[in-house]
């Protein structure tokens, strides 16, 4: 609960850097989509990506959003402080070590839409038990983003459990809807790796994260189609 309460305060504070107009518009079918994206890798670092979408009709909303690159440096260096607070408490409850590492804010324009993407590498994120990758906390306990989660298997490597039916599963990728209730979540896929001692907890971190990115990072108005 402490942990929780310590990342709402300093999202809370994250929320004032950013302030961009998003307007509301039809999402088309070939626009990049908001999504929280998961890339594992078979020593159980992943990739961690959450991609946020605004609408750029207009003068005001093309200078806004570039008012916000400018901030790329700082808004790369408060993500990965709150998710180191966020990586802390999982390696607390779960006993494997944990960093945050290579943590980036990219930028992209197309078709009058402008994309950002803040990804960071969490290490140790999965736990490696015998052959096969488990991954759980932090999202399997109050793990509520306001858009889609997609786990990916590490190349080469198959999704072979899921514990909450995801959306669409294919090709050693799985999705779940923003709707989806992901209690109790765990995902375990195949791997040719090895090492770690395979340590497994439920999680009693989030809804840490899930503010950190469902909007407490980024406080704006955004297209509110999807």
């Amino acid at each position: 609960m402490r942990a929780t309460l310590r990342a709402a305060a300093t999202l809370a504070a994250v929320a004032t850097l950013i302030a961009l107009v998003g307007a509301t518009g039809a999402v088309a079918q070939d626009r990049p989509q908001e999504r929280v994206n998961v890339d594992l890798q078979a020593d159980g670092d992943a990739i961690v990506t959450t991609v946020y979408t605004y609408d750029l009709e207009d003068d005001a909303q093309q200078q806004s959003f570039a008012n916000l690159e400018d901030e790329r440096e700082n808004l790369s260096t408060r993500y990965e402080a709150r998710l180191w607070g966020v990586a802390e408490s999982v390696s607390n409850e779960t006993g494997r070590e944990m960093a945050i590492q290579d943590v980036e804010a990219t930028f992209d324009r197309r078709d009058g839409v402008g994309v950002v993407r803040l990804s960071a590498t969490w290490t140790n994120l999965a736990a490696i038990d015998g052959d096969e990758l488990v991954l759980s906390a932090p999202f399997d306990d109050g793990f509520d983003s306001g858009r889609p989660l997609v786990v990916r298997a590490p190349e080469g490597e198959e999704i072979v459990d899921t514990s909450v039916t995801p959306t669409e599963q294919a090709d050693g990728q799985a999705t779940w809807s923003a709707e989806a209730d992901l209690s109790g979540f765990e995902v375990t896929m195949t791997t040719s790796g090895g090492g770690g001692d395979g340590q497994l907890a439920p999680s009693a971190v989030l809804p840490g994260i899930a503010l950190l990115v469902a909007g407490g990072l980024l406080a704006v108005r955004r297209r509110s189609a999807r």
